[in-house]
């Protein structure tokens, strides 16, 4: 007679196992089209937006795991060593690493020595972004933290390093190996970073710190 009960509770919990795994499939998939809703928003906005400096690529550089490009605006047009750049979509490129009167270089997020604090929007897990071996990784995450593949990754406010809300990428794998008391975590950037025209730095942003760049 506990034969058929047992079973029946197996069936429960496999059935209770898909349906978790659908809705966190369906809340990621809410997520990520309510980000592009707002994507949409701030592409719109962005050449009008007063708080955006606009500068032209006028120079790009990738050698040994440097990466940067040299933008057409710099000290004299308000641009600070810090100040987040995004493209014409209001993706995060990188940071600006150094300026000049009248030019900036910016360090793209496939720069070896980048690290972008960056929070995820349904876990709220944080991390450090990172680029290594053709990759972006998100380091320093505990095992206990629930991220999940598909999520949105956007920057971070901690430490005043960077304004909150600045889409990046995307989680494509989360991996719990027994050898690592951290989680593997791989990051899909949503910006281009190898066709460059126009980007725009936030020049009303004033960087608290600004360990995050290479000189």
């Amino acid at each position: 007679e506990l034969i058929p009960e047992k079973e029946s509770v197996k069936n429960l919990n496999r059935t209770n196992a898909v349906l978790r795994e659908q809705v966190i499939e369906l809340s990621a998939e809410i997520i990520t089209l309510r980000e592009l809703t707002n994507l949409n928003s701030i592409r719109v906005a962005i050449p009008d937006n007063p708080s955006l400096t606009k500068g032209d690529v006028i120079f790009q550089e990738i050698v040994s795991g440097s990466s940067h490009v040299i933008v057409n605006v710099g000290a004299n047009q308000a641009v600070q060593t810090g100040q987040p750049v995004v493209n014409e979509l209001g993706l995060l490129v990188g940071l600006v690493a150094s300026t000049e009167d009248g030019t900036s270089r910016i360090q793209l997020l496939n720069d070896v020595n980048t690290n972008i604090p960056v929070i995820s929007e349904y876990s709220r897990t944080q991390g450090l972004l990172a680029h290594g071996s053709n990759v972006h990784i998100l380091r320093y995450v505990p095992k206990i933290q629930q991220i999940m593949e598909k999520e949105l990754v956007l920057t971070s406010a901690l430490g005043g390093q960077l304004p909150y809300g600045i889409m990046i990428g995307r989680v494509t794998r989360v991996t719990d190996r027994k050898s690592n008391i951290m989680l593997e975590i791989t990051i899909e950037l949503m910006a281009d970073l190898d066709n460059l025209d126009r980007l725009y730095i936030l020049t009303d942003f004033k960087p608290q710190f600004q360990s995050q760049v290479a000189e």
